[in-house]
């Protein structure tokens, strides 16, 4: 993360081109993932004076929303989050805004069918990039698992994969953890040995080998 934040830096420092309000925001994120609310917060105002108004605008609102639910704020990131959906609809802020909505609905216990026909709306819409969609379609993925929706859930992490296929490691495992859940573990064990993609094919195979000496076949786990 420290290498990441000196060549966000430098990007943002250097010659402004139509790449810097992008660093700015990859800035912001490394901070907030950094958990510095402060630095984070700081880039977000300077860009504010530069951009006060359009669609660079819009997008700050996100991660405004991301400080407001860092102090609990939940209102206020909801209430944020429209910014973007409305003034910035097609940018990945605007999704990303969306997603949130859902968590936040979740965090509520509005029941995940409905947050799921919320989602499945929106990825039935028109608009999006291929990596936007598949983005989406793997978060559905994530609510139909949490639901227990395993055939719905595989589903859509194979939508995922055939959309992106860099999220085929994530979505590959997490399929096979629907086969697990769902008591097919012989098709759980194939999944997992499957998975070919960094660092998912680690994690695949430890979870494989522990599948194995659940079942008694320790010697194919070693």
């Amino acid at each position: 993360l420290d290498q990441a934040t000196e060549i966000f830096q430098r990007l943002v420092t250097g010659p402004q081109t139509s790449l810097t309000d992008d660093a700015r925001f990859a800035l912001v994120i490394t901070r907030l993932n950094q958990h510095d609310a402060a630095s984070a917060r700081s880039v977000l105002d300077a860009l504010r004076l530069k951009r006060p108004t359009g669609t660079v605008a819009a997008r700050i609102a996100y991660y405004d929303a991301l400080l407001a639910l860092g102090v609990d704020d939940e209102a206020g990131a909801q209430r944020l989050c429209e910014e973007p959906m409305e003034r910035a609809p097609g940018t990945d802020e605007a999704l990303e805004a969306r997603l949130l909505i859902a968590e936040l609905k979740a965090r509520r216990r509005e029941p995940a069918r409905e947050v799921m026909a919320w989602l499945g709306r929106m990825y039935a819409s028109t608009g999006m990039t291929r990596g936007q969609r598949a983005k989406l379609a793997k978060r559905l993925g994530d609510f139909a698992r949490s639901a227990q929706a395993y055939a719905d859930a595989i589903r859509w992490y194979q939508d995922a994969m055939e959309l992106l296929p860099s999220l085929s490691g994530e979505a590959g495992y997490r399929v096979a953890s629907c086969f697990e859940e769902g008591g097919d573990i012989d098709m759980a064990m194939q999944r997992y040995q499957m998975i070919e993609q960094p660092p998912w094919h680690v994690r695949g195979q430890l979870a494989l080998a522990k599948l194995l000496e659940r079942a008694g076949r320790t010697a194919e786990a070693n």
